[in-house]
């Protein structure tokens, strides 16, 4: 499996037509892999109805198309339920944010902001870890278990919990509770992390068939940080070790945002997970270059800086794939990978290739 992957903001129940998964196959190589987002609103309807049909369907093209089984990443817990009469906060649809809207009237990925106006910023409300438990059990169910008790490969190969603790945005108690940022993060690690990866471990271990398969666990990867609050969230996790892989999202933190000053902010990131790491590798959850053009030098330069880098994933296809007519309807759309996309493959090519080597080379020292 490459260590590039391609991450597929799919929360608010945006396809992956088989024109865009062949684009993304010709940018990735054949079996290269994905990371689906998922909003919890898009799987949980009334009444516990929950119904993973979208999901099902932009994995299916994915596979379809020849990728690998993607990772899968729940963005967005739904609405569950009133305080003093308002809903709670759902963090990608209602809740704190205002999205700014495209002509269909979808929310347009990136545009949040937080609207500080409304009730459920001012007092946010508890995420539920009874319904984040269930989801994260089901997820693992459906898309790990009961195809390995079928003797079929897994449809997903990773999950992850939650996205930005760190981010008031993505999650509003870390600015509505501001400056007491530790009382944040100890409830997204109570009520979101926990359950999660309780819920994960169900799935696979309530099933005397499944241990019998000696299949190997589903990895979970986390926590997800945007910034510094990588260092209190593992903090959290210390000695549990809940994380297969520990994440982080390694944009520049100064501005303008610069190959140079990413490089810095992944020196500083690593630096903090020295404490915690334990020999476990890392994995770069989310990665852009705002459009500055060195995004494929970054790919290449991260994993040789630090050696434990196994996985950056990228925000989005538009930087390799180009649409060639966005107006007609989606499943019309036709897509072609662009000059950043040809040498993202060209770098996948020559890393795939390496790895090779070094497996070669480490089998025949074992011999």
């Amino acid at each position: 499996m490459t260590r590039y992957l391609i991450g597929l903001e799919t929360n608010f129940k945006e396809v992956i037509t088989p024109n865009l998964a062949a684009a993304i196959v010709d940018v990735l190589g054949p079996g290269g892999t994905t990371m689906l987002w998922f909003n919890g609103a898009s799987v949980y309807e009334a009444d516990c109805d929950w119904n993973w049909t979208h999901v099902d369907q932009n994995i299916r093209a994915l596979i379809g198309a020849g990728l690998s089984a993607p990772w899968l990443k729940l963005c967005g817990i739904p609405t569950l339920g009133t305080i003093e009469g308002q809903p709670t906060y759902d963090k990608y649809t209602r809740g704190v944010q205002r999205w700014l809207r495209d002509a269909n009237g979808n929310p347009i990925p990136g545009s949040a902001a937080i609207d500080e106006a409304l009730y459920y910023f001012k007092n946010p409300a508890r995420p539920d870890p009874t319904w984040i438990r269930e989801c994260a059990r089901r997820l693992t169910d459906r898309y790990f278990v009961q195809p390995i008790l079928r003797g079929a490969t897994p449809v997903i190969s990773a999950a992850l919990c939650e996205n930005e603790f760190d981010d008031g945005t993505y999650f509003p108690p870390v600015k509505a509770w501001a400056p007491d940022y530790r009382k944040a993060f100890e409830l997204a690690w109570s009520n979101v992390v926990v359950p999660f990866a309780g819920g994960v471990r169900w799935a696979q271990f309530e099933s005397s068939a499944f241990a019998a398969t000696n299949a190997a666990p589903l990895p979970l990867i986390g926590p997800e940080t945007a910034y510094d609050g990588l260092h209190d969230m593992l903090t959290l996790e210390a000695g549990s070790h809940l994380y297969t892989h520990p994440s982080f999202h390694g944009y520049c933190e100064t501005k303008p945002e610069t190959l140079a000053g990413a490089l810095e902010t992944l020196d500083k990131r690593m630096g903090m997970l020295v404490p915690f790491r334990h020999g476990r590798d890392v994995v770069i959850g989310e990665m852009g270059d705002a459009g500055g053009g060195w995004l494929i030098d970054y790919l290449e330069m991260a994993p040789k800086r630090h050696e434990a880098i196994v996985a950056i994933v990228t925000h989005g296809w538009s930087p390799f794939i180009t649409c060639l007519n966005p107006n007609d309807p989606e499943e019309s759309r036709q897509y072609i990978r662009n000059e950043t996309g040809a040498r993202l493959r060209a770098l996948i090519e020559r890393d795939n290739e390496q790895l090779r080597r070094r497996a070669v080379m480490a089998q025949g020292a074992s011999v």
